[in-house]
């Protein structure tokens, strides 16, 4: 069985830091029967006592079946046939999807809702298999309200080589985002690691500790009170690119999580607009971009 694996960046009770470190997506008495079932482990030991204090840099595995038992198993799966969600590369290895906001990677907690898992175990069944439970072939992640480009591997030897590529830095992501303000400089690389806020656990920061984050933007086009970013991630980080910007004193505009200024949008200025990579199969030059959203776009018309 597959491992949730997790590094952890600060001190916390056990079943505290697992249960902010997935973002609330399980009740704290599911994670609790979790760790006493012997699910969990730090350091190599298995660990059955919730309230154990774990220090800074401990490793902790999870069992992915935590993530099987969110969902009930008879919980039929939505109908996707007036979902539009753009397929634009395909072979019998890879898949790159085209992310609309507003939904959601993984099942979450409670009622189910529509989410990209749900699609790909509609259009690829065979697909299970792939990658971690409940995840079916997700190399990568976009937050719920953030555009963009997915891969999604069709086969257990694309996942692997996709999931080594993603860790030395060989997939290039590349991401549109509007911020407030205009920085100093035309183009920055922000170097600054992140963890886990331990005053507010479901935010991100730039902390002592954290994991080594990179992110470089170039500006496109100032607006009045704006600057449209072009921003290259070297590293996947948990909110990188909206905790870097923020850090900088130029928060992505419309996040309800790391800016304070109000906006006339429904959600954040981030699409990720380009993917590029070696096929882990034939080697072929991969090279996809994605149009910045309807939504998004008759928000720069309106600023000019």
């Amino acid at each position: 069985m597959n491992k949730i694996k997790i590094n952890s960046s600060y001190d916390a009770r056990l079943d505290s830091y697992i249960s902010d470190e997935l973002n609330g997506k399980f009740s704290r008495n599911h994670i609790k029967n979790l760790i006493k079932s012997g699910r969990v482990s730090v350091n190599g030991k298995n660990v059955t006592k919730p309230s154990k204090i774990i220090k800074i840099n401990s490793e902790i595995l999870i069992s992915d079946h935590i993530l099987e038992e969110n969902i009930p198993h008879n919980s039929p799966l939505p109908n996707i046939e007036n979902i539009n969600i753009n397929v634009l590369y395909e072979d019998s290895f890879i898949a790159i999807l085209d992310k609309p906001a507003f939904i959601s990677m993984h099942p979450g907690n409670g009622k189910r809702k529509f989410n990209i898992s749900d699609f790909i175990q509609i259009k690829w069944p065979d697909i299970n298999n792939v990658g971690e439970n409940n995840r079916r072939g997700i190399v990568h992640r976009l937050d719920k309200d953030t555009s963009g480009l997915v891969i999604i591997a069709l086969k257990k030897i694309s996942y692997e080589k996709l999931i080594e590529m993603q860790k030395i830095r060989k997939i290039k992501k590349s991401y549109y985002a509007l911020v407030n303000g205009h920085p100093k400089k035309e183009k920055g690389i922000i170097d600054a690691p992140i963890g886990r806020n331990p005053k507010n656990r479901i935010k991100q920061d730039i902390i002592y500790g954290g994991k080594q984050a990179i992110t470089e933007y170039e500006i496109i086009k100032k607006y009045d009170n704006f600057s449209l970013l072009e921003i290259k991630i070297k590293t996947g980080r948990t909110h990188q690119i909206r905790v870097h910007m923020k850090a900088i004193g130029h928060p992505v505009v419309g996040d309800k999580k790391y800016n304070n200024f109000s906006h006339n949008i429904k959600r954040q200025f981030l699409h990720a607009y380009n993917i590029k990579f070696k096929h882990p199969i034939n080697d072929k030059i991969l090279d996809i971009s994605s149009e910045i959203p309807r939504d998004l776009n008759e928000f720069l018309k309106n600023l000019s």
